[in-house]
């Protein structure tokens, strides 16, 4: 598995938001990302493309939402009506980290996310992997991380080159 930079940023909105969204085109790895251990601890995970459990979630929405405390819902544009129950059980309990949803690109748009949701959602847009990330460097995110130049500096020392 390729770990994504964007794992930490995804960690951090489900302790701002009660739900999450990762949006992204087919194949970047949203659901093996939510999937991954560091995101998926205490998580129940389903996925709208088993249709059974599609077929659940259209006939009784209360009932599909109720399994667990933290779900972890991939491909819910397949079910847009799954929306309306979520933001119907968020505002009766803002607690971060309820909901985490994957869709594709067009999920904005084709379910009306942000309109349903404002207020309620964080919204992580997944770009395909990049070369540092399939590569394992570290690419650009020591400095984006970085607080300082000075933290840069040590931890870079004698590991750079003058222009």
């Amino acid at each position: 598995m390729i770990a994504r930079f964007h794992e930490k940023v995804l960690l951090e909105l489900l302790q701002i938001f009660p739900v999450v969204a990762v949006i992204g085109p087919r194949q970047v790895g949203k659901s093996t990302m939510v999937t991954s251990a560091s995101i998926s601890e205490g998580r129940h995970y389903l996925t709208m493309d088993d249709i059974s459990l599609r077929s659940v979630a259209e006939s009784d929405p209360k009932a599909f939402l109720a399994r667990s405390e933290k779900l972890t819902i991939d491909e819910i544009q397949l079910v847009p009506d799954l929306l309306r129950e979520i933001k119907y059980r968020v505002d009766k309990d803002r607690k971060p980290g309820q909901f985490l949803i994957t869709g594709s690109a067009d999920l904005d748009h084709c379910a009306d996310l942000s309109e349903i949701l404002a207020g309620r959602v964080g919204i992580l847009r997944l770009p395909p992997v990049c070369q540092s990330e399939a590569s394992g460097s570290t690419g650009w995110q020591p400095w984006l991380d970085a607080s300082s130049v000075d933290y840069l500096d040590k931890a870079y020392s004698g590991k750079t080159s003058a222009v």
